[in-house]
């Protein structure tokens, strides 16, 4: 979740496969893909518990976050009891603001995390930097809003630096402590550069 200008919310639901996972010197290196929007459809709607479908002919092919604009925010990042797709559907009643994922040869997503359990990392403090995550995407067609941004550049997993639309670095972190459906949180930066 993210804070727009005034009291609009940024709601970023991602989606992804892991395409490559080999062993690295830190743990395991993965490298992840878009699923296609078929596949992005259907694994909302069954997380959400059917209550959210996104038609597939509204997410561009190579599409791994999709975001909403929301000037009245009802949902709630802390788990729910009872019925979670409620919450599924107030966090994405908003507009559809953008469609950010893979569409250039050098667009890329990838992980390095000590371990390919993703319950272990939930079992960490939730002061604790896990990994690094870094990814350089483009934005994809049928997005709303501001939709003009400069390339920046971004050192990718093998150290190369290419540019994209949007750049980000960081790490996961544990969760423990917090009341969240979520088994990793991330600690990230991320940069993009609007056109003026």
């Amino acid at each position: 979740m993210h804070k727009e200008s005034g009291s609009v919310t940024k709601f970023a639901l991602r989606a992804f496969q892991v395409a490559q996972k080999v062993p690295g010197a830190n743990g395991f290196d993965f490298g992840l893909a878009p699923l296609t929007p078929d596949e992005f459809s259907d694994l909302t709607e069954r997380v959400s518990g059917g209550a959210v479908r996104i038609a597939p002919n509204t997410i561009p092919a190579g599409t791994m976050i999709l975001s909403f604009l929301d000037a009245a925010p009802t949902y709630t990042l802390k788990s729910v009891a009872g019925s979670p797709g409620v919450n599924w559907s107030a966090a994405t009643k908003g507009e559809r603001h953008w469609n950010v994922g893979i569409e250039s040869p050098s667009d890329f997503w990838a992980a390095s995390l000590p371990s390919d359990d993703i319950g272990a990392l939930a079992l960490m403090p939730s002061w604790m930097t896990i990994g690094t995550i870094t990814f350089g995407l483009s934005l994809l067609p049928q997005s709303k809003g501001m939709t003009n941004f400069r390339p920046v550049p971004c050192v990718g997993p093998t150290g190369t630096t290419t540019t994209h639309h949007f750049c980000l670095s960081g790490a996961a972190t544990g969760t423990q402590g917090f009341d969240t459906p979520f088994p990793i949180g991330l600690r990230t930066q991320i940069i993009f550069q609007p056109e003026r």
